[in-house]
């Protein structure tokens, strides 16, 4: 089974390569139909290749054939037909398309991108890459392109929390006295080979309730904190969720320095992804508390929530 890619999994990507973007084009403008569009002639036969898309590696994106010195627009999108009125009448073979990355084509018509992509990258997400040239000109597009993001070898995880996929259990996590954490053999693709955490909230009181873990700090300028979560489809209500942290002088997490934490989520009835970039390591800090919060408003009954893919990555 494939999942279509969710807007955030583009930011996901960091791009090595470099290029540039079409003079006054936004990427709203690309889900903007022509009521009449059609494929041009163009003299440039464009090719696209591409690498598999694999948490922890680099893929690179290469089109041929494109007219040297255009921009050369990498799009992502759904599999599909649509005609985006900046392409003036040429339509193309994906739907819902964003601007992944932009590249400029050599003297020979040669243009490619390295993309790396993170460890967090979820698995079982399929997306379709297509290339278009000639923007504000003849655009002219290439071949299309499909993948599905997939587990592989990887050399090293960097992620510095302990069994942060809760594929085993929840060892080394603590709740409060109103929550109560267990380990669910399932993650949140439906995989039982790996599991996530199963946490109750066991009060109907308006409250914050908190799950942590103390790890020591690495050295490293700044600390990157993701968390995926998801509410009982049941749950009623208003609920909230978010990640924080907490950097302590003493190795065993007491003596607290600094703390903060991402804005809260207002969760729907899926699963979310939440983000805590670039965290700057406390100077005196022997260690920090990855901490998640759960918030409940004028709820009728005790819910249930489920975390996976905890990961806090080191970087300078």
């Amino acid at each position: 089974m494939s999942f279509k890619a969710p807007a955030f999994v583009a930011a996901l990507f960091t791009v090595v390569g470099c290029g540039v973007a079409p003079e006054g084009k936004s990427v709203a403008d690309w889900n903007v139909s022509t009521e009449l569009g059609q494929v041009l002639p163009s003299p440039w036969q464009m090719t696209l290749d591409m690498g598999q898309l694999v948490p922890g590696d680099t893929t690179t994106f290469e089109v041929s054939g494109a007219n040297p010195g255009d921009t050369i627009t990498l799009l992502r999108g759904s599999p599909g037909t649509s005609c985006p009125g900046v392409l003036d009448g040429l339509c193309i073979d994906v739907t819902g398309p964003s601007v992944m990355l932009n590249m400029v084509a050599d003297d020979f018509g040669v243009a490619s991108a390295s993309v790396a992509l993170p460890l967090s990258l979820p698995l079982g997400i399929e997306a379709t890459f297509q290339a278009v040239g000639g923007v504000g000109d003849v655009a002219y597009s290439s071949n299309t392109e499909t993948r599905i993001i997939s587990g592989g070898a990887v050399a090293e995880d960097p992620n510095l929390l302990v069994d942060g996929g809760f594929d085993v259990d929840v060892a080394g996590w603590a709740s409060d006295a109103y929550l109560t954490v267990d380990w669910s053999g399932e993650d949140r693709l439906g995989d039982a080979s790996s599991g996530a955490m199963l946490a109750t909230l066991d009060t109907t009181d308006i409250m914050i309730h908190e799950i942590t873990t103390c790890m020591p700090v690495e050295e490293a300028a700044f600390y990157d904190l993701s968390l995926w979560g998801f509410p009982e489809a049941e749950a009623s209500g208003v609920l909230y969720w978010n990640i924080g942290y907490e950097f302590f002088s003493g190795a065993d997490c007491t003596g607290s320095l600094t703390r903060g934490d991402v804005g809260w989520y207002h969760v729907g009835r899926d699963w979310a992804y939440h983000e805590l970039p670039d965290v700057p390591v406390e100077a005196d800090a022997q260690a920090m508390n990855f901490r998640i919060r759960v918030w409940q408003k004028d709820t009728t009954r005790a819910v249930d929530f489920t975390f996976d893919d905890a990961s806090v990555i080191a970087h300078d």
